[in-house]
């Protein structure tokens, strides 16, 4: 388990690397006995890359900026503008390219994707024994909190 300082730590540099963010590509990607599930991307991507050679898990986190001078912002009158980021996996196929497998219905958007920096280890490790899905930086404070609800 992260303590308090290593999550507002973890979060902000999170933050500081979102201008590395880049738009992916989604894609519908299955097997005849398979589908990819949604709200299940690890999951999605470890057993597509498991049958699908020269393919891997690239592992990181969908960046939504709901900041104060966007159209999501305005919308929802936000008072505390914030930006999220969402624990996420995508496929680098074999020819170097990345895309999206996981379908999505509750993302308006496409978002940027951030390539997480630490190892698959640790990564996992914010995500499983931290129980990291979401993590909120509030951009008045620079606070972090983790899987805040949304609004």
């Amino acid at each position: 388990m992260y303590s308090d300082n290593e999550i507002q730590e973890y979060g902000r540099s999170l933050y500081q690397r979102r201008g590395f963010g880049f738009q992916i590509k989604r894609v519908i990607k299955s097997f005849h006995d398979w589908r990819p599930e949604k709200k299940k991307c690890h999951e999605n991507v470890l057993k597509f890359c498991a049958r699908e050679k020269g393919c891997t898990q690239i592992r990181g986190w969908l960046y939504l900026d709901y900041g104060n001078d966007n159209e999501v912002s305005m919308a929802l009158s936000l008072t505390r503008p914030f930006v999220e980021f969402l624990a996420h996996s995508i496929v680098q196929l074999n020819d170097g390219n990345f895309c999206d497998i996981t379908p999505v219905e509750d993302l308006a958007g496409n978002y940027p994707f951030i390539i997480a920096v630490e190892s698959k280890e640790k990564f996992v490790s914010h995500i499983a024994t931290s129980h990291i899905q979401k993590l909120r930086y509030e951009l008045s404070t620079a606070a972090i909190s983790i899987n805040p609800l949304t609004f």
